[in-house]
């Protein structure tokens, strides 16, 4: 127990309320100062009190997100120091001409689950109205899960199967093609904590569509379009402007959506995380 004692770390960051509520089983003399990382739909709701104890004795609470951070008070109120912290992703540079002719293709990457609604409902409401406009698109949709039977065939019932190719899962290499293929990258969802996969897309010039719902604008910025879902038609005007948009203006998108991606960069997100860590006592 002694050598346990002294062996202890300076801190700990849990990158998990799951297993940060760990730190509470420990006698308080064999616990260190902790942080924990705050990612969104773990908190977002009423918690066994293990996990609000661990939040709660936390010396620093992590957030990937603005938007994260006040969804969480909107359900805890915690006297914990707290720091917004954006995450970062690693992806090959675009080693492609940026500029170089993309197709008329949406694309949407993302698990299919029915409490994590990804936009593709209201993709495949629009899409009758855009196809009218843009008759040789094509909607490339990535990822698997328990929605995907049901997404076929709500695609089967839409009419617009001709235009719609489901993927489901997909290797890296695969997917980095679709990246560079696509013009647009549209994932309107109703609740991403912070959307790491609108970095993917924008690393490689395609141009994001994300909603207003959650922490899309605070990753898109000024290098995409972010959408109100009360206004189903604001989404089928902005894929359509997207898709039928001149190549000049196209492509400034497409490079201010690469540049957007590097201020995410691993050696930004370093500084920021070793800014934070410097609170804990």
């Amino acid at each position: 127990m002694l050598r346990q004692a002294l062996d202890r770390p300076h801190a700990i960051v849990y990158d998990h309320v799951d297993i940060a509520q760990c730190q509470t089983i420990l006698p308080k003399r064999l616990r260190s100062p902790h942080a924990l990382w705050v990612h969104g739909v773990e908190v977002w709701k009423r918690l066994p009190q293990r996990k609000l104890a661990a939040i709660e004795q936390a010396e620093l609470l992590i957030f990937n997100s603005e938007f994260t951070r006040r969804r969480f008070e909107s359900f805890h109120s915690v006297n914990v120091d707290q720091v917004v912290v954006p995450l970062t992703f690693e992806m090959p540079a675009c080693d492609i001409d940026p500029l170089s002719p993309r197709r008329p293709w949406i694309l949407t990457v993302g698990r299919m689950e029915p409490d994590r609604p990804k936009g593709h409902a209201e993709t495949l409401a629009v899409l009758p109205q855009v196809i009218e406009r843009v008759p040789d698109l094509q909607w490339h949709v990535v990822g698997a899960g328990k929605h995907l039977d049901s997404f076929r065939k709500q695609v089967l019932q839409s009419g617009c199967q001709e235009h719609v190719v489901i993927h489901g899962f997909l290797t890296n290499e695969k997917l980095l093609e679709l990246y560079r293929q696509s013009r647009v990258f549209c994932m309107p969802s109703h609740g991403e904590g912070f959307g790491i996969v609108y970095l993917e897309a924008m690393s490689q010039g395609c141009v994001p569509i994300g909603s207003t719902e959650d922490a899309a604008a605070e990753v898109i910025g000024d290098g995409g379009v972010c959408v109100d879902l009360a206004q189903p038609d604001h989404l089928a005007v902005e894929l359509e402007a997207l898709l039928t948009m001149g190549s000049e203006r196209f492509d400034s998108m497409s490079m201010c959506a690469i540049a957007r991606s590097e201020l995410f960069s691993p050696a930004r997100f370093a500084v920021r995380f070793d800014d934070a860590l410097q609170r804990l006592s």
